[in-house]
């Protein structure tokens, strides 16, 4: 590839001597006697390089520099200046230009300068390119609302750092999406993505699924097993519902994450591993601090960077975004074709406050999708968890209804649809065994068991 030099210079020998020795290494050289000159032939020749001389009759060099950087502010502008002008040089480079050459500058000195200033700028429009990229693909996984557009923002200024993070949501708002997003931007995206759902390991599990056992440990451990910490060397592993786990056991991830070592069940040795951590919860865990229920000194640990994922009814210009994203997904899940959803629908949903968040929104249209068989999607065939009877109920909860009484309603029909049983319950929810036993305690839900 040829690259254009734009040589702003008012001595028209020096300007001669220029363009014939870049000429002869192989550059393309446009020449300019003057400032005004010089910013026509920036405009209509798209160079690569500008070499700029401060002392020109017609304009002062630093202005010129300020108006070069204002029209093509992605060109590399190395400044040409005498001995005695490199305090203004060096001024100069503080203002955007790329590099000083002392006058008359060598050969291979200004032949190695540009290349390293086309380098430069090459790699800045690759990561700009990047960058834009990066934006619109998580726009497209995430949602283009403002609220969003913050949480964009965190993920691309956090992803690349080695931070513990904490993500914090309601149930249902896509924290494990957001957790794998982090990981797939980072260094770390080509290594393991361990999830580990702690709400669902019983107490005697949690132990020896976490940091692994060792053979002989107990009673049925023939062989030594990796736990998830293990699995996870040198990616991410994404830790559900942090606060459900012990003192004891808090007190063990302490070590791993500040010593970035863990120790087997029933083995002596330290192992060591390179992990990042992303815990995600749908409480706030300063709550859970002053509850007891979380280690202050390990939630300063794990919450280097917090991301707070905003429910949907926040968003809602994000609504129709996800229903015709999810509409895509339902489609190949189920292997039906979807022909959309019509206006009153989308009415219907930007009026619900959707406790579940993303993944209520995709249940409901994944029932939607089984009763329209094919044919766009219409009110009647929208049903949203209020079956107290065997009866459907095809109503859109209203919104004066407050969010504690869509949830136990929620709750009862999923216990009533999994026959009393709580872990497949939970599982429909998309919430752990534990915190099911504590809503239904708290809602004082009677639970009707398996005949």
């Amino acid at each position: 590839m040829t690259y254009k030099v734009l040589i702003v210079e008012d001595d028209q020998e020096t300007l001669d001597d220029l363009s014939e020795l870049l000429s002869i290494k192989g550059f393309t050289t446009i020449q300019s006697l003057t400032a005004r000159e010089s910013v026509t032939r920036l405009k209509t020749s798209s160079p690569d390089v500008i070499i700029l001389d401060l002392v020109l009759p017609d304009m002062d060099g630093i202005d010129l520099l300020a108006e070069m950087n204002r029209i093509a502010p992605h060109v590399p502008i190395i400044i040409l200046t005498c001995f005695g002008d490199i305090p203004t040089a060096v001024k100069a480079t503080k203002l955007g230009a790329y590099d000083f050459l002392i006058k008359p500058p060598e050969l291979e000195k200004i032949i190695h300068t540009i290349h390293r200033a086309i380098e430069s700028s090459e790699m800045r429009t690759k990561i700009r390119r990047l960058d834009s990229m990066v934006d619109a693909s998580l726009e497209n996984t995430l949602g283009r609302s403002k609220a969003m557009r913050e949480v964009i923002e965190a993920i691309k200024k956090v992803a690349q750092t080695n931070l513990s993070i904490v993500l914090q949501g309601e149930t249902g708002v896509g924290k494990t999406t957001i957790a794998r997003l982090i990981h797939g931007l980072s260094r770390r995206g080509e290594k393991p993505f361990v999830k580990v759902d702690v709400g669902s390991l019983s107490e005697s599990l949690i132990e020896s699924e976490l940091f692994g056992y060792d053979k002989g440990a107990f009673t049925g451990a023939e062989r030594r097993k990796k736990g998830f910490f293990e699995m996870a060397d040198g990616g991410t592993i994404l830790l559900d519902d942090i606060e459900e786990i012990s003192s004891k056991v808090q007190s063990k991830l302490l070590t791993v994450v500040e010593e970035k070592v863990v120790f087997l069940l029933g083995g002596n040795d330290a192992i060591d591993i390179d992990i990042r951590i992303i815990t995600a919860t749908n409480r706030d865990l300063k709550v859970c601090i002053a509850e007891k229920k979380l280690r202050e000194d390990l939630f300063y640990r794990l919450g280097e960077f917090i991301i707070t994922i905003p429910p949907l009814r926040e968003r809602k210009e994000d609504i129709v975004f996800y229903t015709q994203k999810l509409l895509i997904e339902v489609s190949d899940e189920l292997n039906i074709e979807i022909q959309g959803v019509n206006d009153e629908v989308k009415d219907i949903f930007m009026n619900h406050s959707w406790p579940g968040n993303i993944r209520e929104l995709k249940n409901v249209l994944k029932r939607a999708a089984l009763y329209a068989n094919g044919s766009a999607i219409t009110p009647e065939h929208i049903v949203i968890f209020n079956e107290a009877s065997n009866k459907a109920d095809h109503r859109v909860l209203s919104l004066k209804e407050s969010l504690k009484d869509k949830e136990k309603e929620s709750l009862k029909s999923a216990l009533q649809a999994a026959g009393g049983d709580k872990y497949k319950a939970a599982s429909m929810l998309g919430i752990s065994y534990r915190s099911l036993q504590m809503k239904v305690r708290e809602y004082g839900i009677r639970e009707n068991r398996k005949s």
